[in-house]
């Protein structure tokens, strides 16, 4: 995070009155695949997340860039790290788990883009809003017995936002490649819970590190 703070500290200096009277102001479209990690609480409970990203952007100033911007994750549970949990609170047995999570964020994106000489550097923050679609079931085995999970399924929302940074790199006239890393926050929520043996393991998390590589489309105004 630090040193995205200093990216966007050096992009502000340098979107000097001169810079700006030679760059040129711009709207497109973007899009392209993402890898996402959780990080945050109980980050270890799930699998590598993909999906995609894609939206669109107008500059407001030949170096300051608004973007709308919508997108999805999936990510599966992992049974093995929610059994190790499980029983390091006491539980016996095992955990069966068989489901995902995907995330569908929806935000609102402000840019600060380096001058149009060659490859383009930003940073980027972004406000917004992630819903969550989670489904999820299995059961409890411990020895003979068998306590099933009641299967859940349901959408909710949370806040949150987004820092991160880029390299717009020109492929031809009009496209570029846009290559990013970002780290959101979300708050705190329980998309699943398995309970047996006097305890129970709640499946959360609140960050998540995003890699995208995409491609965007300027046109002049």
């Amino acid at each position: 995070m630090r040193h995205a703070c200093l990216l966007i500290t050096f992009l502000m200096l340098t979107a000097s009155p001169n810079s700006r009277s030679q760059s040129q102001q711009s709207y497109g479209f973007e899009g392209g695949p993402i890898a996402s990690l959780a990080t945050g609480k109980n980050a270890s409970f799930y699998t590598p997340g993909f999906g995609l990203r894609a939206g669109a952007f107008y500059d407001i100033e030949p170096q300051l860039r608004l973007a709308f911007v919508l997108g999805f994750s999936s990510y599966g549970l992992d049974a093995d790290a929610i059994t190790r949990q499980y029983q390091l609170q006491g539980g016996t047995g095992s955990v069966e788990v068989d489901g995902n999570l995907t995330a569908f964020p929806i935000m609102l994106s402000i840019r600060l883009v380096s001058p149009p000489a060659g490859v383009r550097f930003y940073g980027d923050l972004e406000v917004g809003i992630f819903t969550y679609w989670t489904r999820a079931s299995g059961s409890i085995i411990d020895g003979a017995v068998v306590t099933p999970v009641p299967e859940r399924s349901e959408f909710r929302s949370e806040p949150g936002g987004s820092l991160g940074v880029g390299l717009l790199i020109p492929i031809r006239e009009a496209f570029s490649l846009d290559a990013g890393v970002r780290y959101s926050f979300v708050k705190d929520s329980e998309y699943a819970s398995y309970a047996g043996s006097g305890t129970t393991v709640s499946v959360t998390t609140s960050q998540v590190i995003s890699f995208s590589l995409g491609v965007s489309y300027a046109v002049p105004l």
